[in-house]
Order: C-alpha cells, then sequence, then structure tokens
C-alpha cells in the first residue's frame, strides 16, 4: 500500500495519546508498505517539539522517521497551491486537511489519519489508524470520482 500518513499518527507517538502503540505497530511495517509524510506535517511536528523546548526529539524524530524510517517526505509546488484552497472550499476543511488531501490526490495516495475526520464525503481512500491494522475499509468517508 502507498499511503501518506497524517500528522496525528505521529503525533500519538510524540504525546504519548490513547493509539500510540497502534501508530508504533502501524510505522514498523514500513518495510512493507510506501509511507510517506508531507512537509507540512514535519514542520507542524517541529513546531510543536520547538515549542516544548524538545528539539532532540526532533532532531530524533527526522533521523527515526525520514533517514533512517524508510518514510517518504512529499510536498506540493506553488503552482499546485490552487488544489488546496478547492479542496477547502469543495470539502469544507481547514488548510492542514486541505493541504493533506491535495498531496494525497496529487501522489495518488491513501490517506491514513489517527483520529476522527472532520468530513463525510471525500474522493480518495481513507483510513483510521485501527482499521488499517485489521485491514478495514472506512467506507462510508471513501467515494471515489
Amino acid at each position: 500500500m502507498k499511503a501518506l500518513l497524517d500528522t496525528n499518527v505521529f503525533l500519538e507517538i510524540i504525546l504519548s495519546q490513547e493509539r500510540a502503540n497502534e501508530a508504533k505497530e502501524l510505522l514498523l511495517k514500513s518495510g512493507s508498505h510506501e509511507f510517506f509524510i508531507t512537509d507540512y506535517s514535519l514542520h507542524s511536528i517541529g513546531l510543536l517539539l520547538f515549542r516544548r523546548k524538545q528539539h532532540e526529539a526532533f532532531r530524533a524524530f527526522v533521523e527515526d522517521v525520514l533517514l533512517n524510517g524508510g518514510i517518504g517526505l512529499l510536498s506540493l509546488y506553488s503552482d499546485e497551491m490552487d488544489e488546496v484552497v478547492s479542496s477547502s472550499q469543495k470539502f469544507g476543511l481547514d488548510f492542514d486537511d486541505a493541504y493533506q488531501y491535495a498531496v494525497a490526490a496529487r501522489y495518488e495516495l491513501t490517506l491514513i489519519f489517527s483520529v476522527q475526520i472532520r468530513v463525510t464525503k471525500l474522493h480518495l481512500r481513507f483510513y483510521r489508524l485501527f482499521d488499517v491494522l485489521v485491514s478495514a475499509w472506512i467506507s462510508c468517508l471513501w467515494i471515489r470520482k
């Protein structure tokens, strides 16, 4: 599976949240799947950790996830930002969700998230973290174009 991991998948682990173990289990499967993270997610995680004066934790995150973990980093070019705006307007998404959506659409990836997404109809495949681990579809959130 080629999938874009939402920021919250990583925040589950970083902040020791309820689904941290599920997130860790998913990341251990990165060798058998092609996982990606957006530059927006990377910057958001950096912002959080820097605010908490956890600079070394950010350094470790980059090393463990990107440099040694086999997870790719994706972004959009300036001329692709219109898709972020369109996604926001079409689906009522805020900037971060619209950006994740646009990247997933651009690179034809499944989007994996760990918290309930704020929309009910998108034109991408979506999985909640738990459902990835049990290989189940979230059919109510998935509609093909």
